[in-house]
């Protein structure tokens, strides 16, 4: 922790921009060797700033996606020690990746976006955050042409939600949508696409 506070304060001391983003780089590397995920998230943040500020919209994303995945593996352990927890680690995680997924909705890159969508989602899911978890399914669905596989692969998830949540009247309307568009995609009885997705 000593050493993150004297990164931030030389640099914001002597802002220097693209030296900043190469040394938090580096110093996420060293604490991650210390397993110290959430100390990592805040240098892969620190990192994410400095390239919003240069203009590399890329790198930012990168950023950020690692910034979300340190804080909720973070967040993971504690769940998994079945610790008392504020969920800071998992709000901080959430953000990131709302950021990140708004930056790549501007990039028009939809595919991508709607694939961070699920990522979350399903961390939501096994860790028992049903509602949270649906809400991130839907996003993906939303992002996501209704013409392709990977739309019906998360309209799948948001069934399988509702069902575990069981709210089963809007289990059965998901499930129909899918069926009807796998048939309108195959051009064939629904037997073929749309029950091999569902049997997964």
């Amino acid at each position: 922790m000593f050493l993150l506070v004297k990164f931030f304060r030389r640099f914001l001391r002597k802002p220097n921009l693209s030296e900043a983003s190469d040394q938090f780089s580096k110093l996420a590397k060293k604490v991650k060797t210390n397993e110290e995920p959430q100390y990592e998230g805040m240098c892969h943040l620190a990192i994410a700033r400095c390239e919003q500020n240069i203009g590399n919209s890329h790198g930012e994303v990168e950023a950020l996606i690692s910034a979300s995945r340190c804080y909720l593996e973070a967040e993971k352990r504690i769940y998994d020690l079945e610790a008392p927890t504020f969920n800071e680690n998992l709000t901080t995680a959430i953000q990131s990746y709302n950021h990140a997924i708004r930056l790549l909705e501007e990039n028009r890159d939809l595919t991508r976006a709607a694939g961070l969508c699920l990522e979350l989602g399903d961390t939501l899911m096994n860790m028992q955050m049903r509602s949270e978890a649906l809400t991130f399914y839907k996003r993906s669905a939303e992002l996501l042409p209704k013409s392709s596989l990977s739309y019906l692969h998360a309209k799948e998830k948001v069934g399988k939600t509702f069902v575990k949540m069981k709210d089963y009247h809007n289990a059965v309307n998901v499930f129909t949508e899918i069926a009807n568009t796998a048939e309108q995609i195959s051009k064939k009885p629904a037997t073929s696409v749309s029950l091999d997705i569902l049997a997964r």
